[in-house]
């Protein structure tokens, strides 16, 4: 998976393309967690991601809690209809901000 970095309006902009998995995750976690330490508006651009396992879940689960602790906000952005379905099965779209 490759993560791509942009700044705009105030927010870091996360761009995911590839799978998010277990071999991922890790990545994906540190460029949320270094993201929340730049800035109080984090937008997670999922156009691109075409997987998400439960490992990526879990990351998002902690970069939630991040974004709770720093009085933060995260946002997916452009997410596959497969993605919101994950979310919707799992109970996920009651605790992520989908735009």
């Amino acid at each position: 998976m490759e993560i791509t970095k942009s700044q705009k309006e105030g927010k870091i902009v996360l761009a995911l393309n590839g799978r998010l998995d277990i071999r991922s995750a890790p990545k994906f976690l540190e460029a949320l967690t270094c993201a929340f330490d730049e800035a109080l508006h984090v937008e997670l651009d999922f156009a691109d991601l075409n997987h998400l396992s439960s490992s990526g879940l879990c990351v998002l689960l902690a970069g939630k809690r991040s974004a709770k602790e720093k009085n933060a906000r995260m946002i997916l952005v452009n997410v596959p209809e497969e993605v919101i379905n994950v979310f919707e099965m799992t109970g996920f779209s009651r605790i992520i901000e989908i735009a």
